[in-house]
């Protein structure tokens, strides 16, 4: 399998030489080296024995999976979770699943839960006080969980090839390497997309069998062509967000982060700026992409469609992926909708907190805001 390995290293150079050394991040670094090689070696182990135990994962077959793309911050979790209500029709990656992407580990914890229930569910018990302590930080902003569908770009840190290493190793020379795995050299790409599908068909041939994959991810737009390689016929939602709302509440999710072990990294930073530009750099792609993808693959919904009548939008979706809606589906879909009309987030940011004008936000994306009617 791939693996960043020089990316790694200079993580951690970069930790040690281009940032003032504190206690705090002295801990935390090396916490991150005691606690990978553990998760390293269950994550390997679990693979290796999926080529005893489950081969037939090798031949699994993934038809037309779905993807739910679109700029961080633009309700692709919400409609993706929404979507995964229709397990009659849908498979999904949970947390733990992106954590041990094999068949041989999902079956071991099923049958933990199983003797955890037999015991009273002390362990059950333990897991959930783990879970809100670990992803606390997050309620705002991202609400996450160990059983909770996620977007697969998990999939991609165990092999160090995903911007998602910036939000723990804040460098802005280590960004440029991981946020577009479309332009790694092809011995590297090809690598990838074996290792993704490898992963993906491990999770059909456990979880999956009948079903469509769903799938979100929100820096998709670096591998567009990589998956459209690996499953031609894909299809893909774009959720679209105006970009003076997109932008500045990608930034405040990676400040988020970083203000837990890196205070001094202020909102208006060259830190904050490589995220936008990351922003910038995705809605552009997207719209190239546009006419590049197989016709009847590609479609877009606003995000201001979605938040105010989701359940909607998801009929429209399910009209264009051709797929009956069960009436079971549908009434837990007007639930879900109606508590989101309940909810009220707290995660408030702007543009010029960060450092930016709407000027310079529109100078960058004028082609995107022309492209999809964006209000100046």
């Amino acid at each position: 399998m791939v693996f960043n390995t020089s990316g790694l290293i200079r993580t951690y150079d970069f930790t040690l030489t281009k940032r003032r050394i504190t206690w705090s991040r002295m801990v935390r670094a090396l916490q991150r080296l005691i606690i990978f090689p553990p998760f390293w070696l269950m994550f390997s182990l679990g693979r290796c024995l999926d080529n005893v135990f489950s081969r037939g994962y090798r031949s699994q077959e993934i038809k037309a999976p779905v993807y739910i793309m679109g700029n961080p911050r633009s309700g692709t979790t919400f409609l993706h979770r929404l979507m995964c209500l229709d397990e009659s029709h849908f498979t999904y990656f949970k947390t733990y699943q992106l954590v041990f992407p094999s068949v041989t580990l999902y079956r071991l914890f099923a049958a933990l839960s199983q003797l955890d229930g037999l015991c009273g569910e002390r362990l059950s018990r333990w897991v959930a006080r783990s879970e809100a302590r670990l992803f606390a930080p997050w309620r705002e902003i991202h609400p996450m969980g160990f059983t909770l569908a996620e977007e697969d770009e998990g999939l991609f840190a165990h092999t160090f090839f995903t911007p998602l290493i910036y939000l723990f190793f804040p460098f802005t020379e280590l960004l440029e390497g991981v946020k577009f795995c479309d332009r790694l050299p092809p011995k590297t790409r090809r690598q990838l997309a074996a290792y993704y599908k490898g992963c993906v068909q491990r999770h059909m041939y456990a979880a999956g069998r009948n079903r469509v994959l769903l799938s979100k991810n929100t820096f998709l737009p670096g591998r567009i062509d990589s998956i459209l390689e690996a499953f031609p016929d894909a299809k893909f939602v774009d959720v679209v967000r105006h970009p003076y709302d997109a932008i500045p509440s990608l930034m405040s999710l990676f400040h988020a982060i970083w203000s837990l072990y890196s205070p001094e990294i202020a909102k208006a930073s060259p830190e904050s700026y490589a995220v936008a530009q990351m922003g910038f750099e995705y809605y552009r792609l997207v719209l190239e992409h546009r006419t590049k993808f197989p016709e009847g693959a590609f479609v877009t919904v606003r995000y201001e469609d979605l938040v105010t009548d989701p359940k909607r939008v998801v009929e429209q979706l399910y009209r264009w992926l051709n797929l009956p809606m069960s009436a079971a589906f549908a009434a837990r879909l007007a639930d879900a909708g109606a508590s989101h009309n309940r909810y009220h987030s707290t995660h408030r940011y702007s543009l010029e907190e960060y450092g930016l004008t709407k000027q310079h936000v529109y100078n960058e994306l004028k082609d995107v805001f022309d492209a999809y009617g964006f209000a100046r």
